[in-house]
């Protein structure tokens, strides 16, 4: 777990994004839409009137948000996107 964040230096213990919970929420509810799709990205925009949906794509940015090796890409997301990622679609999962 980080306690700094790794460019300012800064203490981000205690930081929270606003809206959370109804971001939580929306994911949950939309996904219920979609139980076929394994894998859901969902992207918001947190706003000064609260979170506001964008889209939905099928796998999304994953690989993008792997900074300096502090990212998504745990063990455990490694294998689920390899037992539920289209292959074809998104080849580089063969390489997880």
């Amino acid at each position: 777990v980080m306690q700094k964040h790794p460019i300012s230096g800064l203490s981000i213990e205690g930081f929270r994004l606003p809206g959370w919970s109804r971001i939580l929420e929306a994911c949950r509810q939309g996904g219920a839409v979609f139980p076929l799709m394994k894998i859901q990205h969902w992207d918001f925009a947190l706003t000064d009137q609260g979170p506001l949906l964008l889209e939905l794509n099928d796998i999304g940015g994953t690989e993008i948000a792997q900074v300096h090796g502090y990212g998504l890409l745990t063990e455990e997301v490694r294998e689920f996107l390899k037992r539920h990622a289209n292959m074809q679609a998104h080849p580089w999962v063969r390489a997880l």
